[in-house]
Parts: structure tokens; C-alpha cells; sequence
């Protein structure tokens, strides 16, 4: 198949059915389309509004949902497309209240991406988000990370 791969992307604009597990088939589109951002990245975020709208009164179709968006937001990372995935990790982060688990998704996509200021700057978020939690010890830990990879920043 070559980049961006029209039958990757086919299988994506089809009527979302709750029951397809449908990260294989992003993944891959990914993979074949990192050359192709112009064409992959419109067809990521309409499966993504396809995908919300279709689970949105399914049971843990929230959940879902997140996932699928958190996985837009780190293919915005690794296609350098920084603003965007700081907006989306955002309000993902606004939307989990109750867990740190969208600021590690985000420190993780920015430190892998190479883009170490974001990274340190999630895992900060992570940390508060921990304390508030009453989570303490995760707290102390992340701010640990935050101090050992900022320390690469120097």
C-alpha cells in the first residue's frame, strides 16, 4: 500500500460500527499517511467526529470517544502539529477529571516527539492533577520526572 492508502482511509469513512475495534485501522493509517498530513490528518478528525457522534449514547461509549480523541492529540504531536494538540490534550484533560491519565498521555507524545518544554509542562499538570486527587505519592513521583527531564531542557 503506499502513503496515505485510499483503502485505509475508505474503511475510516464508513458508517462507524460500535462493534469494530477500530485502532488497528488507525494506526495503520497513520503509518501510510505520514507522508500524506494534508490528506490523513482531515480523515483522522472526521472519523473522530464520526466515531463521537455514533457512541455518543452507547454504553462506555464516553470512554471510547476519549481514547479515540487522546489518539488524535498524540498524532497531532508526532505531525508537529504542536497547538493543536496542546488545545485537544486540554480539554480532554477538562473533560477525565477524575484521573492523570491524559497529562501522561500528553508528557509521553511531547517527550517522545523530541519537544521536551511541553513534556515537563504535562507532567506538572499530572502532578497537580495527582495531589488533587489525593494521590500523593503519584504526585511526588511525577514530579520527580518533571525535575529529571527538565534537567535535559539545561
Amino acid at each position: 500500500m503506499r502513503p496515505g492508502s485510499p483503502e485505509v482511509l475508505g474503511v475510516l469513512e464508513r458508517p462507524i460500527d460500535n462493534y469494530v475495534f477500530y485502532a488497528p485501522f488507525l494506526e495503520l493509517a497513520i503509518s501510510l499517511g505520514k507522508r500524506d498530513l494534508d490528506r490523513t490528518i482531515p480523515a483522522y478528525e472526521q472519523f473522530v467526529t464520526a466515531y463521537a457522534y455514533a457512541l455518543d449514547r452507547v454504553p462506555h461509549g464516553a470512554e471510547r470517544i476519549g481514547a479515540v480523541r487522546d489518539g488524535l492529540a498524540d498524532f497531532y504531536v508526532s505531525a508537529g502539529r504542536t497547538e493543536r494538540a496542546e488545545a485537544l490534550f486540554e480539554q480532554r484533560h477538562d473533560e477525565d477529571q477524575g484521573d492523570v491519565a491524559v497529562a501522561l498521555s500528553a508528557s509521553r507524545a511531547f517527550l517522545a516527539a523530541g519537544v521536551v518544554s511541553h513534556a515537563v509542562r504535562w507532567l506538572g499538570v499530572g502532578a497537580a492533577r495527582a495531589s488533587a486527587l489525593g494521590r500523593e505519592e503519584l504526585a511526588q513521583k511525577l514530579r520527580a520526572k518533571q525535575e529529571s527531564v527538565r534537567k535535559r531542557l539545561s
